[in-house]
């Protein structure tokens, strides 16, 4: 939600004072520039789109693949 949004459910009698609206948006604001950084990070880490160290990185997270696990994906690798 964009702070705009947020500011629109100002009640209307607040509206008109611009040190009220100011400060609310001073509240706002940064919670905004989070906001964008989590969704950065969400898609920097994402299996799907992650490379080089965010993928290196969600290795570690996940831990050590189970022997059987590897085993069965060698054995797909080496009968394509």
């Amino acid at each position: 939600m964009a702070i705009d949004d947020y500011l629109n459910l100002v009640p209307s009698q607040h509206r008109q004072r611009p040190r009220y609206m100011a400060t609310v948006e001073a509240v706002l604001r940064p919670a905004e520039g989070v906001a964008g950084l989590l969704e950065a990070m969400r898609t920097l880490f994402d299996l799907d789109t992650a490379l080089g160290a965010q993928l290196d990185a969600v290795r570690r997270a996940r831990g050590p693949e189970p022997a059987s696990a590897y085993a069965a994906g060698r054995r797909i690798f080496l009968l394509e």
